[in-house]
């Protein structure tokens, strides 16, 4: 589609006529509010990319790991079932947006179940059940699979799921070490980022663990992926576009 970022990022090579709305903690309801907000651009030539879930799985994560234990399976039940409804909702969502003409980039969510976060909270099986759930509903949607060639779809498990033995890829393990992620702008002591959706931008060179290439790892912080499997969903994302549009 040729198009860049209309507003401004700061890249001088970028192009013009897309429109962000990403933004930190977003959830796929907000991202449905956004779609519908948009609407009267939505129309045959543009090209709408999703990929939103995580922090919805997350909510929900926390309701069940808040629960008694003698609760929780009911819980983590109940928090599928929440899941599952949203997926759906937003398939529903995305139908609409392909509905007006529109193609649609739809990227799975990353399954959180390898993440360092789930290693250290030793949920692995938890976060896969409550990924799968709101994967499943959206990606594995019949609303989603009879658009055809309306829509490119993105397996992140590809690269979120990977095992660095069959890779190279380091997963499992945090690029930057959550203990450097500080603000260095407030004068010192520096504190440490407390919103953990803004430690991304404090992932980079000086808050790297010792010897890490951060291109081969999976996540940047324990929740968050890297630039690497960035890269990786990128050129997955442009080929599946190139093969389906």
């Amino acid at each position: 589609f040729g198009l860049g970022f209309r507003d401004a990022t700061g890249c001088e090579t970028d192009g013009t006529g897309g429109q962000n709305f990403a933004s930190p903690g977003k959830k796929g309801q907000d991202v449905i509010t956004d779609l519908n907000s948009q609407a009267a651009l939505i129309k045959k030539g543009v090209l709408v990319t999703v990929m939103v879930g995580q922090h919805d799985i997350l909510e929900q994560y926390a309701l069940v790991m808040a629960a008694d234990p003698a609760n929780r399976s009911a819980v983590l039940g109940s928090a599928k079932s929440v899941l599952e409804a949203r997926g759906r909702a937003l398939a529903g969502a995305v139908k609409a947006v392909t509905d007006k003409g529109a193609k649609v980039i739809l990227v799975k969510t990353p399954n959180l179940s390898r993440s360092p976060f789930a290693i250290a909270e030793d949920s692995q099986a938890i976060l896969d059940e409550l990924s799968t759930a709101f994967n499943d509903a959206l990606y594995i949607n019949p609303e989603i699979s009879r658009l055809g060639r309306m829509i490119a779809g993105v397996d992140t498990d590809r690269i979120a799921k990977i095992t660095t033995s069959d890779s190279g890829y380091i997963n499992g393990q945090a690029a930057c070490a959550s203990n450097l992620l500080f603000n260095a702008a407030v004068a010192a002591p520096h504190p440490l980022i407390s919103d953990i959706d803004q430690r991304p931008r404090y992932c980079h060179a000086l808050t790297l663990r010792s010897g890490v290439n951060p291109n081969r790892y999976v996540w940047a912080t324990d929740r968050h992926l890297g630039t690497g499997a960035h890269e990786f969903i990128g050129s997955l994302a442009v080929n599946r576009a190139s093969d389906q549009f």
